[in-house]
């Protein structure tokens, strides 16, 4: 068994419920490790990195658990944490830096999609002033979304709005950074299904779980069919209660399952994904699939739609956390092997 020390990023007792979200995954994932005979400490991780790197070094961990979601009140800084443990070094859990540098951008991903030739949604693109990728339709609709932040971040139903020029575009995206603090993107709404696929490592290599589709089918007329702030975290909220996830997909969609997995495998690969991660898609009426984020640190909580998919596809959450637990090792014995050859 392993000396294991878990890293998440610090919160306080009065954050919202996005950033209380990571206390849960720490004790959840703790009571496993715990239960299958590994020895386990936590470590709030802050940007005074020099302090973390000493509480590191003297637990000597054989691997980190690393749960870091933001760092400094922003998710953009998230791979600051990944980047010392590189400098240590020490073996972590889920995607290296390069990976959660190249998905944590939202704009930067859609670019690599898209050189790979795997659809994504056509957006706004701020230096050139124009809207590009617009080989999918006419555009109608657009929605506003965080370039660096989780991807319900401040989104409200006004995220998604009618599309009418160029310059309509910039003023807003402009004032959502004046309004939150943080750069935001427009892309091309996609009004149709969301699906959900998760991937996790096994022996080394990427496997899809299965999938889950949103079901917006209870929401009412009025409210844009997206997973925004509410539908992810107000629990009181209509938004969160009509908008569940089921993996009750009638067959007659099996074609377009076994399409979004080789898409979402496609999308590990590009990314550099590993130990989990998980695809986030849209399918128009016209049954096309549109990638709309690759996310390299999903949620471990026992509720989270990762952990749904996994139970779904045969395995319990402690077979799980062994398993992302074991694609570390084997990444840092990978490492170790390269660096002393």
């Amino acid at each position: 068994m392993s000396k294991i020390a878990i890293l998440l990023n610090d919160v306080s007792n009065t954050a919202d419920a996005s950033d209380l979200d990571v206390l849960t995954q720490c004790r959840q994932i703790r009571e496993s490790l715990e239960q299958t005979g590994h020895q386990v400490s936590t470590i709030a991780c802050t940007l005074d990195l020099a302090a973390v790197r000493n509480q590191l070094e003297s637990l000597t961990p054989d691997v980190v658990f690393n749960l870091v979601e933001s760092l400094g009140g922003t998710d953009r800084l998230m791979p600051a944490a990944t980047l010392l443990l590189d400098s240590i070094p020490v073996p972590y859990t889920g995607s290296n830096t390069r990976a959660l540098l190249l998905s944590g951008d939202k704009l930067h991903a859609k670019r690599m999609l898209a050189a790979a030739g795997i659809p994504t949604p056509a957006w706004y693109d701020a230096q050139s002033g124009r809207i590009v990728g617009i080989n999918h339709g006419t555009i109608t609709h657009v929605i506003v979304k965080a370039n660096y932040e989780h991807a319900s971040f401040a989104m409200t139903d006004d995220a998604v709005l009618e599309f009418q020029d160029e310059d309509q575009l910039r003023d807003i995206l402009t004032e959502r950074l004046d309004s939150t603090g943080r750069i935001h993107l427009a892309e091309q709404f996609i009004d149709g299904r969301e699906f959900n696929l998760s991937l996790l490592e096994i022996d080394g290599s990427l496997h899809v779980l299965s999938p889950a589709e949103i079901d917006f089918g209870g929401l009412p007329q009025h409210l844009p069919r997206i997973v925004g702030a509410r539908a992810k975290w107000d629990e009181a909220s209509v938004e969160y209660q009509r908008t569940p996830r089921t993996f009750d997909v009638p067959a007659v969609d099996q074609p377009l399952l076994e399409e979004l997995s080789e898409l979402a495998i496609r999308c590990g690969h590009l990314f550099g994904i590993s130990g989990y991660g998980r695809v986030d898609f849209r399918v128009d009426e016209s049954g096309r699939p549109f990638v709309l984020e690759v996310n390299a640190n999903p949620c471990l909580s026992q509720d989270a739609g990762f952990v749904a998919a996994a139970q779904q596809s045969q395995r319990n959450y402690d077979q799980v956390i062994e398993l992302i637990l074991e694609a570390a090792l084997r990444a840092g014995q990978r490492a170790q092997q390269f660096y002393s050859s």
